[in-house]
C-alpha cells in the first residue's frame, strides 16, 4: 500500500488519541468479567466464610462471621457494607478493597455493674454480657447507682423511673432513641453525646438546667416537676410534643417549633406566652401561670386548651371550632362567647366573674363547671347530652333540667334554690327547711345533706332506693327503701321494722338510744356509729355483712347468729368481752378503746385485719390468723407477742405496750412498723427490707441497724439511747427523727429526699443539710451547734435552732420560712427582713439590742423576751396574736395597730404606761414589774390571766373583766379592790399594798387567794368553798373562819391578832402556818395529812401532834410548852422548840 504524506498524519493522529483515551467515549468501559479482589482482616478470636474472595465488578459479595466462644462480633467496617446478624455483606464492588472485622471477648454484666439492684434488672432481661443489651427497662428496681451502664454501647432503650438516682453517666450510649428517667433526684444531666435521641423523659427530678441543643431527633419530651427558670428549644425543631409543667419558667420561646401538637407549661410563672408560629397545636395546657393574656387565633386545630388559674380577663375562642375541652377556671372573666365552639364536650369556667353564660350552640356538652360565678340563672335546656353540671356557689333561684335525663352528677350547693324538679337530685348545703318531692315519683336518688330540713315525706316516691339527709333538724322519719341514709340528724327514735326491704341502713351520729331492727331481715350493711346505744340486738340479721357500732356505750354484744358478718366495728364502747366463734367470714375487726382483757380470734381464720387499740389485754394469740396484713395492739398491757405465723403482716402497731423482745424476723412483708414506747434494747430488723415507715420512739436501743431497710422513706427513733446511727443506705428517707438520744454526730448527706429532720436533746455540734433541698422542717434544738448553712435549704417552713451555741444564722435566701425559733443561743444580730412569710419568731433568751420585724407583716407570734431590747416596733405585725417582749429595757411600746392580740407578756421592763384600750380580744396580759402608775381594762371583757403586779398602781378597775380566772396585783399601792364581778376567778393575789376589805362573796370558784402584808382586819370566807390555798399573813385580823374551806390544802394565818383557829373542818390541810399570833390553844387531830406545820411565838402550853404521822417539819419555838411528844411524827427532817421543852421521840435531836 503506498502511504502518503496524508494518509501518514492520519495514523500519528488516530495514534495520540488512542493513547490519551480519547474516542467517542470519555471512559473506556472494563470488561464484564474483569473481578476485584476483597480481603477480609481478621482482628480477635474468631473466623469468617472466606478470607479472600474475587467478586465481578458492580457486585457484591456476603461474608459470615463466626466468633470463637467466648467471643462476640464488635465492629465490622470496609468496603462500603453493612452487617446483619452474623453477616457482612459489602457494596457494590468496583475496585480492590479490605474488611476489617473485630472479634471482642464477652464481658459478663456483673464484671461492670456494681449496683445488685442494676445487675438484677439486666440479668431479667434475658441477657449476660454487656454486648447484649440493647434495651434496659428498671422500673420497679431499687437501683441506686447507674455505674457500667455507660459500656453498653449498643443500648438504645433505657427505663429507670422512680428510683433515687442522684447522677448517671451517658457520654458512651450514643446509640440511645429513648431515655426514660423520671421520678429520681437529678439535679443535671449530660445529654450532649446522645445524637439519635428521639424520645425523652426527665420528669419529677431537681433539674435546674437542661440543654438539649445536640438532640436535634427529639420530637418527645418531657421535663415537667423540675427548677428549670429557662429552656432553649431553638434548635430542635422536630419536637411534636412537649411538657414543661410544674417548673419556674418565667419566659419561653417555641416560636421555632412549627410541628409542635402537644404544648403543656402549666405550673410555672409565665407571664406571656406566643404560640401564634404553632398552627399545629392540637392541645395546649398552660394553667396556673401569671398570664394576663393568651392569642390562640392562628391555633385554629386546637381540640384541648387548658388556661386555668390565670389572670385572664378575656379569652377568644371564636377560632377555635374544633375545641372539645376547654378550662378557663378561676380566672377573672366577666363573659366568655362560645358560641362558634359547637365540638365542646367539657367546658370548665369556674371561679369567674360571670354572670351570664349562652351555651345553647353547645349541645354535645357532657361536662359543664360553674361553680363559684355570679349566675342568677342558667339554660341548659339545649344541652341534652349533659352528664355532669356544676353550679355550686351562684345566685340561681331556680333552673329547668327536664330535658337533661342523662345528669350523673348535678351540684347546685350554695345557690339560693327554694324549690326543683328532678328525677336524680342533689342539693346539698343549700337552706332548705321544707321539700316537696310528691310528684316526683321517678326519683330514684334524693341528696339533701346540710340543710334545715325537720321533716320530709316521701311516701309517693315508691321508685326511691337511696335517700341522703345526712345533718338536717329531723327528729323523725317515715319511709320505704332499699337504702337509708340518716346520719348526722337528731333522731332519738326510729321505726324501722316496716321497711322489710331495707339493705342498707346509715344511722351515724344521731342521739339513738335503742333501735329495733329484728323485722329488717335482708339487712346487709347497719351504721350506728355515734349514738347513745347500750345495747343491740342483731340475731334475726343473719345476712349482715357489715356492721358499725363505733362511739356508742355498749356493755355487750351477740354475734353468734351473724355468721356472714365480713366488717365488724365496736370502737369506744365498753365492751370488757366479745365472742367471735361463730363469725368464720369475719375479715375486718375494729374493737378499739373498750375495756377487754382479753379476745379469741383463733377461728376468725379469713382475718386480713384486727385492731384492738388501747384495751387491757395482756397477751394474744394471732398464730391462726396467717392471713393478717394489718394488726393494730397499740395501747395495750402486752409484753410479749409471737409473730412468727404472721408472714403477711404489711401493717403493725405495737406501741404503748411493755414489750421488752420481739421478733418480726419472718415478718419480711411489713412495710409499716410502730413500736414506739415499750422496753425494748435489741431489735433486728435485717430481713425487713419492705420496710417504708419505721417507728421505735421512747425504748432502750442503744443501737439501731438500718442498712437492709433501703426503702424506708419514714424513721423515728427518739427518745433512745442511741450514740450513733448510720442512714447512708436509706436513701428514700423523706423523714428522720432521732431526737433526745445521745448523738455527737450525724451523717445525712446520702439522703437528699429529706422533707423532715429532728436530731433535737443530743449532743451535735455540727450538721450538713446542704444536699437536703427538700428540707422542709428541720428540729435542731437543744443540741452544742455553733455554726450552721441553711442556704441550699430553699424549700424549708420551719427551723427550730433553740438552745445550741450560735453566734450568727443567715436566714436571708429561706424564703419559705414560717416558724422560726432560734431562742437562747448567743445572738447579737438576725436578719428576718426578707422573711415575709414568717407567722412563728422566737429569738428569745439572746443578746439582741435591736430586732426588725417591720417587713414581717404576716406574724402571728413573736417572742423576744430576754434581750438588751430599748425599742420594739411591731405597728406593721397587724396579725399578731402574741407578743412576749419580757426582760428587757423598754420603756415604751406602741401596740396601737395590733388589735388581733391575744396574749401580751411585758412583764420585767421599764414601761411608765401602757394603752391597750383597742385589744378586745386579749385574753392574757401579764406587766408585772414595770412603773405603771395607771392602766386602764375596760375594753378589755375577754382577760382570763392579768398580772399588773410590781407597779405603782393606786386603784385598778376590773368590773368590766368578768372572764377572769387568775388575777395578779400584788406590790402596788392599791387601798382597795373590787372583785365582785368577777365571778370565775381562781386565782387572787393582792399581798403586800394596804387593803383593809375585801369582799369575795361572789367568787364561788376561788381556789387561790394570797393577801399577805396588808391592812385587813376582817374576812369573811364561807362562800369560797372550793379555796385549796389562802394566805392572809401580816394582816390585822382578830379572828377567821375557815370551816366551810374544807378543801383547804395551804393555810398561812402568821402575824394576825388571832387568838383561836378552828381547823377541825380542813381534813386535807399539808400546811398550816399560824406564826406570830395569840393562839392559846390548837386543835389539829382532824389535819393527818399535815406536811408543815408552823405555829411559833403563840401562847400555847399544849399541843398534840400525835395524829399527825405526816409531819416533815414542826415549828413550836417561843411558846409556854413544857413537853413535846413526837413519838408518832417519824417523818420529821426539820423540828424546832425551845431549850427546856421535854421532847419525846426519835425526832427530838434533829
Amino acid at each position: 500500500m503506498r502511504v502518503t504524506k496524508f494518509t501518514f498524519f492520519l495514523l500519528l493522529f488516530s495514534i495520540f488519541l488512542n493513547g490519551c483515551g480519547g474516542g467517542s467515549g470519555d471512559n473506556l468501559e472494563p470488561s464484564l468479567t474483569q473481578s476485584y479482589q476483597v480481603t477480609v482482616n481478621i482482628e480477635g478470636m474468631g473466623a469468617s466464610s472466606a478470607s479472600n474472595i474475587a467478586v465481578p465488578y458492580g457486585q457484591n459479595t456476603r461474608i459470615t462471621l463466626t466468633p470463637n466462644t467466648g467471643y462476640h462480633i464488635g465492629t465490622v467496617s470496609g468496603c462500603n457494607g453493612s452487617l446483619s446478624g452474623n453477616i457482612y455483606t459489602t457494596g457494590n464492588i468496583q475496585t480492590a478493597c479490605s474488611v476489617t472485622v473485630r472479634f471482642n471477648e464477652n464481658v459478663p454484666l456483673s464484671q461492670v455493674m456494681t449496683d445488685p439492684e442494676l445487675l438484677r434488672c439486666a440479668l431479667d432481661g434475658g441477657e449476660q454480657h454487656v454486648h447484649e443489651v440493647t434495651t434496659l427497662s428498671c422500673d420497679g428496681y431499687t437501683v441506686l447507682s447507674m455505674a457500667g451502664v455507660s459500656q453498653l454501647t449498643q443500648l438504645s432503650r433505657l427505663t429507670l423511673s422512680n428510683a433515687s438516682l442522684a447522677q448517671i453517666d451517658l457520654s458512651k450510649n450514643t446509640a440511645l432513641t429513648t431515655l426514660n428517667l423520671s421520678g429520681n433526684q437529678l439535679s443535671s444531666i449530660d445529654l450532649s453525646n446522645l445524637p439519635q435521641l428521639t424520645t425523652l423523659n426527665v420528669s419529677n427530678n431537681q433539674l435546674s438546667s437542661l440543654d438539649i441543643s445536640n438532640n436535634l431527633k427529639l420530637t418527645d419530651m418531657k421535663a415537667f416537676n423540675n427548677r428549670l427558670t429557662r429552656i432553649n428549644l431553638t434548635k430542635n425543631t422536630q419536637l411534636i410534643d412537649l411538657s414543661l409543667g410544674e417548673n419556674q419558667l418565667v419566659e419561653i420561646d417555641v416560636s421555632a417549633n412549627l410541628q409542635l401538637l402537644e404544648l403543656r407549661v402549666y405550673a410555672n410563672q409565665l407571664t406571656s406566652l406566643n404560640v401564634s408560629n404553632n398552627e399545629s397545636l392540637s392541645v395546649l395546657s398552660a394553667y396556673d401561670n401569671r398570664l394576663s393574656a393568651v392569642d390562640i387565633s392562628n391555633n385554629k386545630l386546637l381540640q384541648a386548651l387548658s388556661l386555668g388559674a390565670n389572670q385572664l380577663m378575656d379569652v377568644d375562642v371564636s377560632l377555635n371550632v374544633r375545641l372539645v375541652e376547654l378550662k378557663l377556671y378561676d380566672n377573672q372573666l366577666t363573659s366568655i362567647d362560645i358560641t362558634n365552639n359547637t365540638r365542646l364536650q367539657l367546658l370548665d369556667v369556674d371561679g369567674n366573674q360571670l354572670t351570664a353564660i349562652d351555651v345553647s350552640n353547645n349541645t354535645g356538652l357532657l361536662i359543664v363547671g360553674l361553680d363559684n360565678n355570679q349566675l342568677s340563672e342558667v339554660d341548659v335546656t339545649k344541652n341534652t347530652r349533659l352528664e355532669q353540671l356544676d353550679l355550686d356557689g351562684n345566685q340561681l333561684t331556680a333552673i329547668d333540667l327536664t330535658n337533661n335525663t342523662g345528669l350523673l352528677s348535678l351540684g347546685l350547693d350554695s345557690n339560693q334554690l327554694s324549690s326543683i324538679d328532678l328525677a336524680q337530685l342533689d342539693l346539698d348545703s343549700n337552706q332548705l327547711t321544707a321539700i316537696d318531692v310528691i310528684n316526683n315519683t321517678e326519683l330514684l336518688s334524693l341528696g339533701l345533706d346540710s340543710n334545715l330540713l325537720t321533716g320530709i315525706d316521701v311516701a309517693k316516691n315508691l321508685f326511691l332506693t337511696s335517700l341522703d339527709i345526712d345533718n338536717n333538724q329531723l327528729s323523725e322519719v317515715d319511709v320505704s327503701l332499699e337504702q337509708l341514709d340518716l346520719d348526722g340528724n337528731q333522731l332519738t327514735v326510729i321505726d324501722v321494722s316496716n321497711n322489710t326491704a331495707l339493705l342498707s341502713l346509715g344511722l351515724d351520729s344521731n342521739l339513738l338510744t335503742g333501735i329495733d331492727v329484728s323485722n329488717n331481715r335482708v339487712l346487709t350493711s347497719l351504721d350506728l356509729d355515734n349514738n347513745q346505744l347500750t345495747s343491740i340486738d342483731i340475731t334475726n340479721n343473719l345476712l349482715l355483712s357489715r356492721l358499725n357500732l363505733d362511739n356508742n356505750q355498749i356493755t355487750s354484744l351477740d354475734v353468734s347468729r351473724n355468721a356472714s358478718l365480713f366488717e365488724l366495728g365496736v370502737n369506744n364502747n365498753q365492751l370488757t368481752v366479745l365472742l367471735l366463734q361463730n363469725n368464720l367470714e369475719l375479715a375486718s375487726l375494729d374493737l378499739n378503746n373498750s375495756q377487754l382483757l382479753s379476745i379469741d380470734v383463733s377461728r376468725n381464720v379469713q382475718l386480713t385485719s384486727l385492731s384492738l387499740e388501747s384495751n387491757k389485754l395482756t397477751e394474744l394469740d394471732v398464730s391462726s390468723n396467717t392471713r393478717l396484713n394489718q394488726l393494730d395492739l397499740d395501747n395495750n398491757m402486752l409484753t410479749k407477742v409471737e409473730l412468727s405465723a404472721n408472714a403477711s403482716l404489711k401493717v403493725l402497731n405495737l406501741g404503748n405496750n411493755q414489750l421488752t423482745e420481739l421478733d418480726v424476723t419472718k415478718n419480711t412483708e411489713l412495710n409499716t412498723l410502730n413500736i414506739d414506747d415499750n422496753r425494748l434494747a435489741m431489735l433486728d430488723f435485717a430481713l425487713n427490707t419492705a420496710l417504708t415507715n419505721l417507728s421505735v420512739d421512747n425504748n432502750l436501743l442503744t443501737t439501731l441497724s438500718v442498712a437492709t431497710n433501703r426503702l424506708l422513706v419514714e424513721l423515728h427513733a427518739g427518745g433512745n439511747l442511741l450514740t450513733e446511727l448510720d442512714v447512708s443506705s436509706n436513701t428514700m428517707l423523706k423523714v428522720l427523727s432521732v431526737f433526745n438520744n445521745q448523738l455527737n454526730s450525724l451523717d445525712v448527706t446520702n439522703n437528699k429526699q429529706l422533707e423532715f429532720l429532728s436530731i433535737g436533746k443530743n449532743s451535735i455540734s455540727s450538721i450538713d443539710v446542704s444536699l437536703q433541698s427538700e428540707l422542709k422542717e428541720l428540729r435542731a434544738y437543744e443540741n452544742l451547734i455553733v455554726a450552721i448553712d441553711i442556704s441550699n435549704n430553699l424549700k424549708l417552713e420551719s427551723l427550730s435552732l433553740y438552745s445550741n451555741q450560735l453566734a450568727q444564722v443567715d436566714i436571708t435566701g429561706n424564703l419559705q420560712l414560717r416558724e422560726l425559733s432560734l431562742g437562747n443561743n448567743q445572738l447579737s444580730v438576725v436578719d428576718v427582713s426578707n422573711n415575709i412569710a414568717l407567722l412563728d419568731l422566737k429569738v428569745y433568751d439572746n443578746a439582741l439590742e435591736r430586732v426588725d420585724v417591720t417587713t414581717n407583716t404576716a406574724l402571728v407570734t413573736l417572742s423576744v423576751r430576754d434581750n438588751q431590747l430599748t425599742e420594739l416596733d411591731v405597728s406593721q405585725n397587724v396579725q399578731l396574736s402574741e407578743l412576749i417582749a419580757y426582760s428587757n429595757q423598754l420603756t415604751t411600746i406602741e401596740l396601737e395597730s395590733n388589735t388581733a392580740l391575744e396574749r401580751l407578756q411585758l412583764y420585767n421592763n421599764q414601761l411608765a404606761e401602757l394603752d391597750v384600750s383597742s385589744h378586745t380580744l386579749l385574753n392574757e396580759l401579764i406587766v408585772y414589774t414595770n412603773q405603771l402608775t395607771l392602766i386602764d381594762l375596760t375594753n378589755n371583757p375577754a382577760l382570763v390571766t392579768l398580772d399588773v403586779g410590781s407597779n405603782e398602781l393606786s386603784s385598778l378597775d376590773v368590773s368590766k373583766n368578768t372572764q377572769l380566772q387568775i388575777l395578779g396585783v400584788n406590790d402596788n399601792n392599791l387601798t382597795s379592790l373590787d372583785i365582785r364581778q368577777n365571778k370565775a376567778l381562781e386565782r387572787v393575789d393582792l399581798y403586800r399594798n394596804a387593803i383593809t376589805t375585801l369582799d369575795t362573796s361572789t367568787n364561788e370558784q376561788l381556789q387561790s387567794l394570797k393577801a399577805y402584808e396588808n391592812e385587813m382586819t376582817s374576812v369573811e370566807l364561807s362562800n369560797n368553798i372550793n379555796l385549796q390555798e389562802l394566805s392572809l399573813g401580816s394582816n390585822q385580823l382578830s379572828a377567821v373562819d375557815v370551816s366551810n374551806n374544807t378543801l383547804l390544802t395551804s393555810l398561812r394565818l402568821y402575824s394576825n391578832e388571832l387568838s383561836q383557829v378552828d381547823v377541825r373542818s380542813n381534813t386535807s390541810l399539808v400546811d398550816l402556818n399560824l406564826n406570830f399570833n395569840g393562839l392559846t390553844s390548837l386543835d389539829v387531830s382532824n389535819n393527818a395529812q399535815l406536811n408543815t406545820l408552823e405555829v411559833e411565838r403563840n401562847t400555847l402550853s399544849t399541843i398534840n401532834v400525835r395524829e399527825n404521822p405526816e409531819l416533815t417539819s414542826l415549828n413550836v419555838l417561843r411558846n409556854n410548852l413544857v413537853d413535846l411528844d413526837v413519838t408518832q411524827n417519824t417523818s420529821l427532817t426539820t423540828l424546832l422548840y425551845d431549850t427546856g421543852v421535854n421532847c419525846t421521840g426519835s425526832a427530838c435531836g434533829l
